[in-house]
């Protein structure tokens, strides 16, 4: 019975009941071919994509400037934000390193929200925060130390602290900002690298003269420290860096009278 009607019921068979009849019957059929149709293209084209995130490297994504694939992949598809490349570095890493400090910027809030690690080290042990030191990206500086979680007893492959790095930023306002920090639970400004080296003398050496001023005048740092490596004085640093400049009191008193550091004369 039921083949029966299925057979003579049949959008074929019923041209001889009526046209009108079997107009209606192949628009709808026709109109639930294509609903079908659509909606299982769009579940197709979804499942592709989401195949094509998952098997895109989170650092490719940041590389080519995808900030609305990254973030599909952070939120909807929960990818790992601390993968590490050949290199050690993770995703926090390349939006320290990128050219463009805003987008950067964007890209490190989105992994921070997705719950980056910021004391994440690469192969020379160096985290998010000292790349942003040595290269000055003072808005992502700001956000790092915002998210109070820094571990700043960490040391690169050559014993630096974050506040070693600092002192050779050429924003002085880095400098400030991590010392406020430390200063806060209690670490001392004169923390020697392996070779013995201060942030103050790494300031001189590094003809960064104000951030010199500034851990002298704000962080309580010792002028009289002496490096482990050449044995200098930061007297001796800084004429060894600048030549003419012959006397150390004379620097510093000409651009702060209030300097803490003594006049040595010499024979």
């Amino acid at each position: 019975m039921l083949f029966f009607f299925l057979h003579y019921f049949n959008p074929i068979y019923v041209c001889a009941i009526g046209d009108d009849w079997l107009t209606h019957t192949k628009r709808k059929t026709k109109r639930k071919q294509s609903t079908v149709s659509t909606s299982s293209a769009e579940n197709l084209l979804s499942a592709v994509v989401e195949i094509n995130l998952r098997m895109a490297s989170i650092h490719q994504v940041i590389l080519d400037g995808r900030l609305s694939q990254l973030n599909l992949l952070i939120n909807k598809l929960g990818c790992n934000v601390n993968e590490k490349d050949a290199y050690g570095r993770t995703p926090l890493h390349l939006a320290v390193l990128s050219d463009q400090e805003r987008y950067g910027y964007r890209v490190a809030r989105l992994l921070l929200q997705g719950s980056a690690d910021i004391n994440a080290t690469d192969t020379q042990q160096q985290t998010p925060l000292v790349y942003a030191c040595l290269l000055n990206r003072t808005k992502l500086v700001s956000l790092f130390l915002r998210t109070k979680s820094i571990d700043w007893r960490l040391t690169d492959h050559e014993s630096y602290l974050v506040v070693h790095h600092a002192a050779s930023s050429s924003q002085t306002s880095i400098l400030s900002a991590v010392v406020q920090e430390m200063k806060s639970i209690g670490l001392s400004m004169d923390c020697k690298t392996e070779m013995g080296y201060t942030p103050l003398i790494l300031a001189i050496k590094s003809s960064r003269f104000d951030n010199a001023m500034f851990l002298i005048d704000h962080a309580e740092a010792s002028p009289f420290a002496i490096d482990g490596e050449y044995h200098l004085t930061c007297e001796q640093w800084l004429q060894q860096v600048e030549p003419k400049m012959t006397d150390w009191t004379y620097y510093f008193q000409k651009r702060h009278p209030t300097s803490k550091l003594k006049r040595h004369d010499r024979k």
